[in-house]
């Protein structure tokens, strides 16, 4: 894996981000916080799917991102959602309607 330069609350802030796979991409709201481990990118899971066009949604969808298949035949339970993404930052204007300001970060 190589290494990114998104690295620093400080330095990058909060913005505007693609986050995207082989499956598809979506654009969301992101910040750097040093309460996640380096590498991984966790995305929250409820926003509304909308599609901009090209397996691309402007809400932050995850369900574009991971693989939708059942655990099994029989109990069609939860498959754990992860998969590999890429993220960088989105240039232009962010299309209307889509949820680009990222969520507060809570300190305990």
């Amino acid at each position: 894996m190589s290494r990114r330069t998104v690295h620093s609350s400080s330095h990058w802030g909060a913005f505007k981000a693609v986050v995207e796979d082989g499956r598809g991409a979506c654009l969301a709201g992101a910040t750097v916080a040093d309460g996640v481990r380096p590498g991984v990118v966790p995305l929250a899971a409820g926003a509304w799917f909308d599609p901009l066009g090209g397996g691309t949604d402007n809400r932050g969808n995850p369900n574009v991102l991971t693989y939708d298949r059942g655990t099994s035949r029989l109990g069609q339970g939860y498959a754990a959602p992860t998969t590999l993404v890429e993220i960088e930052r989105f240039a232009g204007e962010a299309p209307a309607g889509g949820t680009i300001v990222p969520p507060a970060i809570l300190k305990h």
